[in-house]
């Protein structure tokens, strides 16, 4: 029996803020303009774009959040967004760069060996100037 991975993506560092929901079957992908007003309720986004795809915080079993390089303020904003929901849902959090969606997309992000991310004590944001 396959084991179902339901994987939340968040990736704030660029002029858009990303989310992505990538199940064993489908993936779904939804932007918003990376502005303080979105950022104030990010939650809410995060909330609804899971509803939107009939799924909920307890169904996810693993966190991707970008760690940059990037904008300072989404990045540090989505990172504690995320450590929030990993810690209060008991969540597996891991932090990628910008650098390894260069060469994949997100659906193939979470294939990969989980050994080349951070998990989520280590995670530390790069800024860019």
């Amino acid at each position: 029996m396959i084991k179902k991975m339901n994987t939340l993506v968040i990736n704030a560092a660029d002029d858009k803020i990303l989310f992505s929901l990538i199940t064993n079957i489908e993936s779904y992908t939804t932007a918003h303009i990376n502005s303080r007003e979105n950022f104030d309720k990010i939650m809410i986004l995060i909330l609804n774009f899971l509803k939107e795809h009939n799924s909920n915080l307890d169904k996810i079993s693993e966190i991707f959040v970008n760690q940059g390089p990037g904008k300072i303020s989404s990045i540090r904003n989505s990172i504690a967004i995320a450590k929030g929901i990993a810690f209060a849902k008991n969540i597996d959090l891991y932090g990628f760069l910008s650098e390894h969606l260069n060469d994949t997309s997100l659906d193939q992000l979470v294939k990969i060996d989980k050994k080349n991310f951070t998990n989520i004590n280590l995670i530390k944001p790069l800024y860019s100037s």
